[in-house]
């Protein structure tokens, strides 16, 4: 009976592999969050996918946000949420002026819009990536991630990732 009981349980362990396998699928590990995965001789670079929108800000109310995106779509959504947390806005809310949104995932409120026509105005070589402000690094020098602080037509304030503070006019 006991040399059943194990011939069972390898079997077992084999048909659990090769389920764990199967559902690796090509084993390429890649999910969706991914874009692309390169790969030179010292570098691995994966390029996540970008969830921010893009468009210019349309008619804002006081508790409201809209923009109309690049594809044509308008969305508007709340300032705050339902738990009464605001969304961050950085820079001044002109009509016109080009934004990036970051929703909440329903779409229903803002997290965070960042005003790019001012952005640009002083720091025209950043980049921004699910909400996320950086700078391009140079000569192989990693891209720095930067807090913004404040964003005004005629000034930027802004810390890099070490937390040193600049100040831009």
């Amino acid at each position: 009976m006991k040399k059943h009981q194990r011939l069972f349980g390898g079997w077992l362990c084999l048909l659990l592999l090769l389920l764990v396998f199967h559902a690796c699928g090509s084993g390429n590990g890649r999910t969706d969050a991914y874009k692309d995965v390169k790969q030179d001789t010292n570098h691995i670079i994966i390029q996540v996918k970008d969830s921010t929108l893009y468009g210019v800000a349309g008619d804002c109310g006081m508790s409201t946000f809209c923009l109309i995106t690049d594809d044509g779509d308008t969305i508007l959504v709340s300032r705050n949420s339902e738990d009464g947390t605001y969304g961050t806005i950085i820079g001044d809310l002109n009509l016109g002026n080009r934004f990036c949104l970051t929703p909440s995932p329903d779409k229903t409120f803002l997290l965070q819009a960042i005003n790019l026509t001012q952005l640009m105005e002083f720091l025209p070589n950043c980049r921004v990536l699910n909400g996320k402000v950086f700078l391009p690094g140079s000569n192989r020098e990693r891209a720095d991630t930067l807090t913004i602080l404040s964003l005004s037509a005629d000034s930027l304030v802004y810390c890099d990732h070490l937390g040193k503070k600049y100040i831009c006019r």
